[in-house]
């Protein structure tokens, strides 16, 4: 039996791809970490709306002028109009729960056929590119101390949900070169603030408390587009036994489940007292705009049940004329904080 470490860095490593890459790094592929571990950026059903070129305003992040690329219906936000959009064509036979489609190139085709509706909506642009979104992890499993470099998991995720916003500077073939971000608890208090800038990951939260709160950056940030790195994780599903995949529709929605064997079954330090012998990534497509809504990621005990290790669900995306106040302050000290430290 393996045992794991079941960590997240918690840098606020935000992205709309941390959907595809949360289920290589946490699910499918779990990885040794450090026993440092600190806030990580990172969905329920949410319908989502596409809309192009229609300015409007998001009432609950503070940002103006927000060109939306989608909101999800449920949230209390300013409402932006709806305009048609050109959409790629799409299979009429996506499968049934009951009778899901197993065959992982039609499922790669499918996929391809989504991100392109979504890429088009997305693409060709260049600026501040906003997303928000719910993240719900468990606070047991992020850490099996109680805390993180000395300060208690309280302070720094006190609920088992978090809000988190994060702007990306991203050029027109959607490229992130700088990014900033913050996570607040459900009382609205800012309990994780970071940034890439100048080249330097700056954790601010992290500053006195962990020497990595301030590190060189990876040389490829998040991209806003999602096709890639899912295309490549189907791509190992046909390849490897140990995966497999299943798709279908559901009313507006096509749903991606991916699902791993763990041979021989694992443990995680962060988990106490379970063996799992698998796990399952589900991601969730809204049909007509390409966007991905939500992803859960779960654990499988040797028992057959499954516990949630995240859920993420996407509740706002689309463009910015500039950085809100709060955003822009972040910035200011993590490019100070990364100018001092060269």
């Amino acid at each position: 039996m393996v045992q794991r470490k079941f960590q997240y860095i918690l840098m606020g490593a935000g992205l709309t791809l941390v959907v595809v890459l949360g289920t290589l790094a946490i699910l499918l592929l779990p990885a040794q970490a450090s026993n440092t571990i600190g806030v990580r950026t990172n969905e329920q059903s949410a319908a989502t709306r596409l809309v192009v070129e229609q300015p409007t305003a998001d009432v609950v992040s503070g940002n103006e002028h927000v060109e939306v690329i989608y909101t999800a219906t449920d949230v209390e936000v300013a409402q932006p109009v709806v305009v048609n959009v050109e959409e790629q064509p799409v299979s009429t036979d996506l499968g049934t729960v009951e009778n899901p489609v197993t065959d992982v190139t039609k499922i790669i085709a499918q996929v391809q056929a989504l991100g392109e509706i979504y890429q088009a909506n997305v693409l060709g642009k260049s600026g501040w590119f906003y997303h928000r979104y719910e993240d719900y992890i468990p606070v047991e499993f992020l850490s099996n101390t109680g805390e993180i470099d000395g300060i208690p998991i309280a302070e720094l995720h006190p609920d088992d949900t978090m809000i988190r916003q994060q702007w990306l500077l991203i050029d027109a073939s959607g490229q992130s070169s700088q990014k900033v971000g913050y996570a607040t608890d459900q009382e609205g208090i800012i309990r994780g603030r970071w940034a890439v800038t100048s080249g330097m990951w700056v954790n601010l939260h992290m500053i006195g408390a962990s020497p990595d709160a301030i590190r060189e950056a990876p040389p490829r940030l998040d991209r806003v587009t999602y096709v890639e790195d899912l295309i490549g994780i189907l791509e190992a599903v046909q390849k490897d036994p140990l995966l497999s995949a299943t798709a279908w529709q559901e009313d507006n929605v096509y749903i991606l489940v991916l699902k791993a064997r763990y041979e021989p079954p694992m443990t995680f330090v962060n988990i106490n007292h379970a063996i799992f012998e698998g796990a399952q990534s589900i991601y969730t497509f809204d049909l007509n705009s390409g966007a991905i809504q939500q992803t859960e990621h779960l654990l499988q005990n040797v028992d057959g049940n499954f516990i949630i290790g995240e859920r993420l669900t996407y509740l706002e995306q689309g463009y910015v004329n500039e950085l809100p106040p709060t955003a822009a302050q972040i910035m200011n000290e993590a490019t100070t904080l990364a100018g001092d430290a060269e």
